[in-house]
């Protein structure tokens, strides 16, 4: 497979079962994905001997070692809401990401620096997540969010409650 680096360099990347992983992780030509070297495993191979003295050529079985290779599209850090609604494995991860943002307009009305931050930490947290295999619930919002601060209505009424 070629790829292209993050400086614009394309790199040759080669290994027997690197397009098995790359068809596993569903990424598609353009994708921002991941390769790496998972480990090796020992295989049987029929590899060609052939003979120094007759030059007669058979067939020998012999354990070697193959790379095990993972390749992760990292598709969640870079989709659009759109797109992201379409692929299944997507959905209930970025309602994830609605239910924060929402509390975070709540949380931070005016801070949309600490929003901004937050919300980075949060979907590559989830990312991460989801490079590892992980899955989401799909999130939803049971009850609405009370005001951060209550009306004086509110007060009085919590203060009846209370009595």
């Amino acid at each position: 497979m070629t790829i292209e680096l993050d400086n614009g360099r394309q790199h040759q990347v080669w290994g027997v079962g690197l397009e098995k992983a790359t068809a596993d992780s569903k990424a598609r030509a353009g994708d921002r994905i991941q390769v790496r070297r998972d480990g090796v495993e020992r295989v049987a191979n029929d590899i060609k001997v052939i003979d120094a003295i007759s030059g007669s050529a058979r067939i020998e079985r012999r354990q070697v070692t193959r790379n095990r290779w993972r390749v992760t599209a990292e598709t969640f850090r870079t989709v659009d809401w759109q797109t992201a609604a379409r692929d299944p494995d997507l959905i209930d991860a970025h309602s994830q990401m609605v239910i924060i943002k929402k509390a975070l307009e709540r949380a931070f009305p005016e801070d949309e620096r600490a929003r901004r931050r937050i919300i980075e930490a949060a979907t590559e947290r989830i990312a991460h997540h989801l490079e590892h295999g992980r899955s989401f619930a799909r999130a939803m919002a049971l009850d609405a969010v009370q005001q951060r601060h209550p009306s004086k209505t509110d007060q009085d009424e919590a203060r009846r409650d209370r009595n």
